[in-house]
């Protein structure tokens, strides 16, 4: 089974929580999400990934913007 958050309630959620969800997200989804994202939901995840995870979504939106 597939999970399919409704990223806008990640923002919702505490801090450890956002811990267990973030790594059971795609990557590719995640950097979709967070695109077209609110502040609010852009700082919420990004406060709870790793500097590694921080620069990789980083890497993968230009290469996204670069197309």
């Amino acid at each position: 089974m597939t999970f399919v958050p409704h990223y806008e309630e990640i923002a919702k959620l505490d801090d450890p929580t956002i811990q267990q969800v973030v790594p059971k997200l795609s990557g590719a989804d995640l950097v979709t999400a967070l695109a077209g994202a609110p502040a609010h939901i852009k700082e919420a995840v990004y406060r709870n990934l790793s500097e590694r995870g921080r620069n990789a979504i980083s890497e993968a939106r230009m290469e996204t913007l670069k197309g």
